[in-house]
C-alpha cells in the first residue's frame, strides 16, 4: 500500500510540475488576442510559403499581408515568453511527409518596436515533421532549454528533437531563410 501512495505521489507531482512549465509558457496567459494575432500574421510572414512570384524581400510588402493572415491560421503558438525586449516562440505550422503527420514545430527568438513589426527575428530550430503530441513534448523540452541557456546545443545532431539546423543547414537571420552550407 505504501509503495502504490509513493507511485501515486510521483505521478500526481509530475503532472503537476509538467502543467506548471505548459502554463508557464501559454500564449493566452501571456498575450492579449489581438496581440496573439498581430504576432501570428508576423510569424506567418517570416516563416510561411510567399505567394507564387513574390521575391523574399517583397514579402513585407502590405499587398501580401492579407496572404500572411490566411496563412496564420494554420500557424498554432503553442509556447510564448517575454524575457524583456526578446521575445521566445514555438509554433506548430502546416508540413507533410510519408506518414501523414502534417506539423513540425518551430522555435525561436524576436524583439518588438514598440507595437511595430517583429525585429531581430531568429529561426532557431524545426523539429522534425512528427505526431501532435510529441510535438507539444519535445516542443516544451526545446523551449525551455533555449529560454534557460539562450541555445539548444545539447539537442544539436538528435534528429528525433531537430531536423534543423544540421552540418548542412543554418539559419541566415540577413535573409530570415535557412540556406545550405557548401561542402
Amino acid at each position: 500500500m505504501k509503495q502504490l501512495s509513493g507511485y501515486i505521489l510521483i505521478i500526481l507531482l509530475t503532472i503537476s510540475f509538467t502543467a506548471c512549465n505548459t502554463n508557464q509558457y501559454s500564449p493566452s496567459v501571456l498575450m492579449a488576442h489581438e496581440s496573439s494575432d498581430s504576432i501570428m500574421t508576423e510569424l506567418a510572414t517570416f516563416l510561411g510559403k510567399r505567394p507564387r512570384g513574390v521575391l523574399r524581400e517583397d514579402r513585407f510588402n502590405p499587398e501580401h499581408r492579407l496572404h500572411f493572415e490566411n496563412l496564420a491560421k494554420r500557424f498554432e503558438l503553442i509556447y510564448y515568453h517575454n524575457d524583456g525586449d526578446r521575445h521566445y516562440y514555438y509554433i506548430l505550422r502546416p508540413a507533410r511527409n510519408h506518414e501523414g503527420h502534417v506539423k513540425r514545430g518551430v522555435g525561436g527568438w524576436f524583439e518588438k518596436e514598440g507595437d511595430a513589426r517583429l525585429t531581430n527575428f531568429m529561426e532557431v530550430f524545426n523539429t522534425p515533421i512528427l505526431p501532435e503530441k510529441e510535438l507539444k513534448t519535445k516542443g516544451l523540452e526545446l523551449f525551455s532549454e533555449m529560454i534557460a541557456t539562450g541555445q539548444i546545443d545539447k539537442f544539436q545532431g538528435n534528429k528525433a528533437y531537430i531536423e534543423w539546423p544540421d552540418a548542412r543547414t543554418q539559419y541566415d537571420p540577413n535573409i530570415n531563410e535557412w540556406v545550405y552550407i557548401a561542402d
